[in-house]
């Protein structure tokens, strides 16, 4: 299951080492990852991500990334809520620098998406965790912890 929280969690944030998110983020996080993977039944994308660390390219394993972003509140009537992800940052980090890092790219992606015009339904979720990790590798961004 910790697989399956590093997997999700670059749904909604790119993050340091050493840096945790507050416990009510992470308690809300945990909630929405567990919901979700029962929804969507994700025990085989989930290997194959942390094997590969390749995105899910099924429909419940697009549609679960899709799920956690509702869950999170990052998703409203179909539409990313950019200024919501931006003003949760922070949530999840500490110092202006690593908040700013994170912004960006945050709009990267954004902007990279299309997301402002698009409808933001499966196939865009997991393009937008697709476009985090690539961001935060360009930025040296590691794999988050989550105790």
């Amino acid at each position: 299951m910790k697989t399956f929280f590093c997997f999700v969690f670059f749904l909604v944030s790119v993050t340091f080492v050493n840096t945790r998110p507050s416990k009510e983020y992470t308690n809300k996080f945990k909630a929405a990852v567990q919901k979700c993977s029962q929804q969507f039944n994700l025990t085989l994308d989930v290997e194959g991500y942390a094997k590969y660390r390749k995105l899910s390219e099924t429909k419940n394993g697009k549609c679960a990334v899709l799920c956690v972003f509702k869950e999170m509140e990052y998703v409203t009537d179909g539409k990313l809520n950019f200024e919501h992800v931006v003003s949760s940052s922070k949530h999840k980090w500490e110092g202006s620098a690593v908040i700013e890092k994170a912004k960006n790219v945050y709009s990267t992606c954004y902007k990279e998406l299309n997301l402002e015009n698009d409808t933001f339904d499966c196939d865009k979720a997991v393009e937008m965790l697709g476009c985090l990790m690539k961001g935060s590798k360009e930025h040296s961004i590691p794999a988050p912890y989550l105790s």
